[in-house]
This record gives C-alpha cells, sequence and structure tokens, in this order.
C-alpha cells in the first residue's frame, strides 16, 4: 500500500513569504491611491500664463486678469475663487475644488484653476482660450 504524507502547508517560510507580499501590497497602493493633499497641485492660468502651486501650503492668491484681480484660496488641500471682478460670480459660487481633475474658471476674466496630479508631467486641461 503506498502511503503518502501530506505536506503541511503553509509552512513557516511560506507563511514570511505571503506575509511579506501582503505588506508590499500595501505600501505600494498607500502610494498610489494614498493622501491626496501631498501629492496634488493647483493650476492657475491666466493671461496665457500658467502658475502652479501646492495644495499642501495654505494661502491666498491674486490673479491679474481683463476686468481686475481674481483672489483664490488655498485651504486643508482644496482651493476656491473666493472673489472675482465678474458680474455673476458663477466662479465663486462653485465653491471648493479637492480632487484632481476638478477645476473652474471665471470666464469673464479669463482665469481658470484646475487640481492636477504631481505625476502628471503636463495639465490635462487644455488652457486655450480666444
Amino acid at each position: 500500500m503506498n502511503t503518502t504524507r501530506l505536506k503541511r502547508w503553509p509552512r513557516p517560510l511560506d507563511a514570511v513569504i505571503i506575509i511579506i507580499a501582503v505588506l508590499v501590497i500595501v505600501l505600494i497602493s498607500i502610494e498610489v491611491y494614498g493622501g491626496k493633499g501631498s501629492a496634488a497641485r493647483l493650476l492657475v492660468q491666466s493671461e496665457g500664463r500658467t502658475f502652479v502651486y501646492p495644495l499642501d501650503q495654505d494661502r491666498i492668491i491674486e490673479v491679474k486678469g481683463p476686468l481686475g484681480t481674481t483672489t483664490i484660496e488655498i485651504r486643508d488641500g482644496r482651493a476656491r475663487f473666493v472673489d472675482s471682478p465678474c458680474r455673476d460670480k458663477i466662479c465663486v459660487a462653485y465653491g471648493w475644488l479637492e480632487n484632481p481633475g476638478e477645476w473652474t474658471a471665471c470666464l469673464p476674466n479669463k482665469v481658470l484653476a484646475a487640481i492636477e496630479d504631481n505625476s502628471s508631467k503636463e495639465a490635462s486641461i487644455d488652457f486655450l482660450s480666444y
């Protein structure tokens, strides 16, 4: 009679390899999908010039446009239009930009703001205006 002995699984070395693999996957996931504050930036364009601001530093930005000065606030990893010389103030009413890919603009004053992921080399939004 042929009896085969069942191997015990997982062996101690197998368990160590599995734990290391899980830790590597978790660390990669944290790096890729982790916090948005330090991994994002605010792109602001006005009159053909683009300015880049990190979202991890709170500040007030004043941007000159054809109608006057537009004020943008960066706070807690988010950005918003605080004031603009346009008539309807739709840009101010839009509220906070929080995630990469979100954008808003003051069309009358020709100021555009967009949140962009730092891993991107170029702006994903075409800032061309006529």
